[in-house]
């Protein structure tokens, strides 16, 4: 997965769950700053703690965050 796959994934999810970006930020600890360059695909994949933050956040597993067929 590039970071622009999981830029694309994250917005899905996110949307699907009817989060903004900010409350997405809010639940996951992360700033709302990093959450933009994420879902933009301005990012190589994160460090597994922020993925495991934003699994946890939008109610996934860090291998279904990853890979939409899991």
């Amino acid at each position: 997965m590039t970071g622009r796959d999981l830029g694309k994934r994250v917005r899905e999810l996110r949307e699907a769950r009817g989060l903004t970006a900010i409350q997405l930020a809010d639940r996951a600890r992360i700033a709302h700053s990093y959450i933009a360059i994420i879902e933009a695909g301005q990012q190589r994949l994160p460090p597994r703690g922020i993925l495991s933050r934003l699994a946890k956040a939008l109610g996934v597993t860090e291998k279904r965050l990853q890979d939409p067929a899991a």
